[in-house]
């Protein structure tokens, strides 16, 4: 986490707009459906747009299950939202 906030505040210029940790009370335990996950959440900014970086420190990381998709640690997702689609694809 610290080397990708590295990354987007110091070469890319984002400002972190929250830093957070996400207990297993919380809706992340509800999203993810494990009762015991603990995550770090970095929401950093520019230019009107946000990018939400997630760690997870609960539960240890082990190789995904047949027939599952969620591997907690050392995971890669990247999801993109837009208020307007037909721009931002037009753009790419």
């Amino acid at each position: 986490m610290d080397r990708s906030l590295a990354f987007y505040r110091d070469v890319l210029g984002m400002q972190v707009g929250r830093d957070m940790e996400a207990g297993p009370d919380g809706p992340l335990a509800r999203v993810t459906g494990l009762k015991d996950c603990v995550a770090r959440i970095l929401h950093l900014e520019s230019g009107g747009s946000m990018l939400e970086l997630l760690e997870y420190r609960q539960p240890e990381a082990r190789p995904p299950s047949l027939g599952t998709t969620f591997r907690p640690r050392r995971s890669s997702s990247i999801s993109v939202s837009s208020h307007a689609i037909s721009m931002a694809t037009t753009c790419a």
